[in-house]
């Protein structure tokens, strides 16, 4: 879905190609395929912090999800129902 979302954003680009040039000069960059390399990179960067994030949510949620399995085979092995404290 993320790489449809940018390949449609890329479309107006494609289509005019004086977009690029003129973000170029006012980015003082000298050729519009540096502008489109340095995007590219920007891009794939915020996606690399994005899925480290999600990766540090999900190891953190793992954790939970095995200590409160580790108290509930606790409680079954002391024979207590699983009944609320």
């Amino acid at each position: 879905l993320l790489w449809s979302v940018v390949a449609v954003a890329l479309l107006p680009v494609a289509a005019a190609p004086v977009v690029v040039e003129w973000a170029s000069d006012l980015l003082g960059i000298e050729t519009p395929s540096n502008t489109i390399m340095m995007a590219a990179i920007g891009l794939l960067f915020a996606m690399t912090v994005h899925s480290t994030y999600e990766l540090s949510r999900l190891d953190a949620r793992s954790q939970d999800l095995a200590e409160e399995l580790a108290l509930l085979r606790a409680r079954l092995e002391l024979g207590d129902p699983l009944s609320p404290n």
